[in-house]
């Protein structure tokens, strides 16, 4: 008898996979979508996403699970002149990437326009990155017509619904940062 592949489901639980599949799916087509936009390769985009998430204000930290829920300063277009970037190695960190990995896509990032290496004005020896005007321009751009569509949607749902999608979503993404180990 032939084993299906992966763990067994209570047939309740098909519908919310089978959607969240669906939307990792979409976010990954989404993404393409908008790296080709800002003529990024689409790993260039998450560290230039990144960038932009790292200048925004300090994040907020969501009960419990440990996740940015401050969005992006480009998603809401603000853009204080006295936000500071992360350094280089705050972005390796965030990203988990190496020392050199993290110049290289540095380096690729500053050469198509999209961050700049910026002195801190409180310790002139360490280096931040900011976004560029044009990086926040087109990210803005690329995301406004999917954030005005997607708050539209949520709000038609009240505060137990979206507290229950929000706890889904945290437990789905728990489960894949902390895989079981086999």
């Amino acid at each position: 008898m032939e084993q299906q592949p992966g763990p067994p489901f209570a047939p309740r639980l098909a519908p919310v996979l089978e959607s969240l599949r669906e939307l990792s799916w979409r976010s990954a087509r989404f993404a393409d979508h908008m790296a080709h936009g800002m003529d990024l390769h689409q790993t260039d985009l998450v560290g230039v996403m990144a960038v932009h998430e790292l200048t925004a204000a300090p994040p907020q930290q969501h009960a419990g699970a440990g996740m940015h829920t401050t969005p992006p300063r480009h998603a809401t277009g603000d853009s204080p002149p006295t936000a500071l970037g992360p350094t280089i190695g705050q972005l390796g960190e965030r990203l988990e990437l190496s020392s050199a990995a993290t110049t290289g896509l540095v380096d690729r990032l500053e050469r198509a326009g999209h961050v700049g290496r910026v002195r801190d004005p409180a310790d002139r020896r360490r280096i931040r990155l900011r976004a560029t005007g044009r990086s926040e321009r087109l990210a803005a751009e690329m995301l406004r017509g999917y954030l005005e569509r997607l708050g539209r949607v949520l709000d038609q749902f009240d505060d137990a619904e979206l507290d229950a999608a929000d706890r889904v979503l945290r437990a789905a993404i728990d489960a894949m940062e902390h895989p079981a180990s086999a």
